[in-house]
């Protein structure tokens, strides 16, 4: 079991030439992935941008959220403080402490592309190829 942010999911989901193919490795090695319930809503608001840009459609958008939702599981934090203490410690959005916090809370690895959470976080966080 692993913690995802949103980025990974969308990598996975949304062809893209450079992250594509590390995510549905990362999905084989492992298969069970969770994340805070708030990926709900980056998500979707990747899938708007994707709309917008006419890349994809509304089916397909809704089918992608769809898929989504049967890869990851929504977990909400027991405790939001874990969140605030977090960002009183880096220069990280309450967002993106949320994943951080969901990981050091379940003793689980973070895999990430964003270079600051890797950066300020390394002890629980990994990019793709440093898990794969």
């Amino acid at each position: 079991m692993i913690v995802v942010d949103t980025n990974i999911i969308s990598y996975l989901l949304i062809p893209n030439e450079k992250y594509n193919q590390s995510a549905t490795d990362l999905l084989e090695k492992d298969t069970s992935w969770i994340a805070p319930y708030l990926w709900h809503y980056e998500f979707l608001s990747v899938l708007a941008l994707y709309l917008r840009k006419s890349v994809i459609d509304v089916n397909q958008s809704r089918e992608l959220y769809k898929k989504a939702c049967e890869i990851v599981e929504s977990r909400k934090l027991s405790d939001a403080a874990d969140v605030l203490n977090l960002t009183a410690e880096c220069s990280l959005s309450a967002y993106d402490c949320s994943y951080v916090a969901l990981a050091k809370e379940t003793r689980l690895p973070l895999i990430t592309e964003d270079k600051k959470i890797l950066s300020e976080f390394s002890e629980v966080a990994l990019n793709l190829k440093g898990y794969l």
